[in-house]
């Protein structure tokens, strides 16, 4: 096995692995029955991955990316919109943070995409899923409220 090969096998690994995770997550969640943090889960994975394969098509149809000589690079935007999703509801923010910036050196080394089509499509992706989680995160702890107080 070169080491091309062995690379190439764990930038393939890296987002079903993230995807993974979360769905484990959700699923922990669920049987802990904190039904917030189940509905947090699934809301970002709605907004992200509609949004991500939104772009994604638009891009194919309208060739946005292209025009401005770049690739949207749906790994990246993948990889961005489940790390999001899990540090919604676990602190993990650095350890995904140092994960993707592997990921990213990875995929620079196999030549994949440029600096520019990761940071295009990061910026792009990352900075509305933003938003969205705050919104989300937001009603969510409400709707947490509301189920402590009637229990209450």
């Amino acid at each position: 096995m070169t080491e091309y090969s062995f690379i190439d096998g764990l930038l393939d690994s890296y987002n079903p692995i993230l995807f993974v995770i979360s769905i484990v997550i959700c699923i922990r969640k669920a049987l802990l029955r904190q039904t917030h943090k189940v509905i947090r889960i699934c809301s970002m994975f709605a907004v992200s991955f509609g949004y991500v394969y939104g772009m994604f098509f638009l891009d194919k149809h309208v060739q946005l990316w292209e025009s401005f000589g770049l690739d949207y690079s749906t790994h990246t935007a993948f990889a961005i919109a489940v790390s999001m999703t899990i540090c919604s509801v676990k602190q993990w923010v650095e350890v995904l943070m140092i994960l993707f910036c592997f990921y990213v050196v990875g995929m620079l080394f196999m030549d994949f995409h440029t600096v520019e089509d990761i940071v295009a499509t990061s910026v792009v992706i990352a900075i509305p899923l933003f938003v969205a989680q705050y919104f989300i995160i937001q009603k969510t702890r409400l709707k947490n409220m509301d189920e402590v107080v009637s229990s209450s």
